[in-house]
């Protein structure tokens, strides 16, 4: 799946407010197609078609747009699209009352924060391309015992290749592509940074992602590890939880960016 082509949020509001806006704008930025309805049930149903995601912004009087969330609705239950519902305390308990038949894939309470709103469309986009393409990734370290525990860690929701030399590693590379290398920082004969090196001067690994694995987290060695340009770097004191959320996020932003690798 290509995330480009699926990330079309369809709002529908009685009025297009300050707020409204803002998380339209918001959504745009980050390379949403955003459509908006507003409280015109005829104009919601020539959009509702493309759309993966409704939002239905609540501000205290929904009779205006019943007909809109009842075809929001009519779409979640034959179509699987999603509804997202905004609105204060009493406006949820009232949605919740008048729609019984309708189950938001969330609700969330006004004033909403931005940065949360954006999380919410994006963690929903996110797990519809881990449910299409599960992710490859390669974990390089000297250390079998700490790639292992990582294999671990990574392999419900990732397919997960080790390595423990860097040869190794660069000659199944050639012919088995992956989306992410965990490349140990620190290792002998080859360290991290020439293989990163010899990584970059392969054609079929030039532009596989290249993330760090470092055991040392002073300012200096960040420094030293980040001027060498990879996508990034873990320690090797990161919990599974806090890599499985940095794994996340790093896709996700690749998925903005259309740099998802086709099967």
């Amino acid at each position: 799946m290509d995330l480009q082509e699926e990330r079309n949020i369809l709002f529908i509001s009685r009025v297009q407010g300050v707020v409204v806006k803002g998380l339209i704008r918001k959504l745009k930025d980050n390379g949403f197609t955003v459509n908006y309805a507003g409280k015109n049930a005829d104009m919601a149903h020539e959009m509702c078609i493309d759309a993966d995601i409704f939002v239905i912004y609540l501000d205290g009087d929904e009779d205006e747009l019943e007909d809109s969330i009842l075809l929001a609705g009519r779409c979640a239950a034959e179509s699987e699209q999603k509804i997202v519902v905004i609105g204060e305390k009493h406006d949820l308990d009232t949605f919740c009352t008048s729609f019984p038949d309708i189950v938001p894939m969330r609700q969330m309470g006004r004033p909403v924060d931005p940065e949360e709103f954006l999380k919410v469309i994006g963690q929903y986009y996110y797990n519809l391309v881990m449910k299409t393409i599960k992710k490859n990734i390669m974990i390089l370290d000297d250390d079998p015992l700490y790639a292992k525990m990582v294999r671990e860690w990574l392999k419900e929701d990732y397919k997960v290749s080790v390595s423990t030399t860097p040869m190794e590693a660069i000659n199944y590379l050639v012919s088995h592509p992956v989306d992410l290398i965990l490349l140990d920082y620190e290792m002998p004969v080859f360290n991290g940074p020439q293989v990163l090196e010899m990584l970059r001067k392969e054609e079929e690994t030039a532009n596989i992602p290249v993330v760090f694995l470092t055991g040392v987290g002073d300012r200096e060695s960040v420094k030293r590890v980040m001027s060498l340009q990879p996508q990034g770097y873990i320690l090797k004191t990161t919990t599974a939880e806090d890599l499985m959320e940095w794994l996340k996020v790093f896709f996700l932003e690749a998925g903005r960016r259309g740099s998802i690798r086709k099967e």
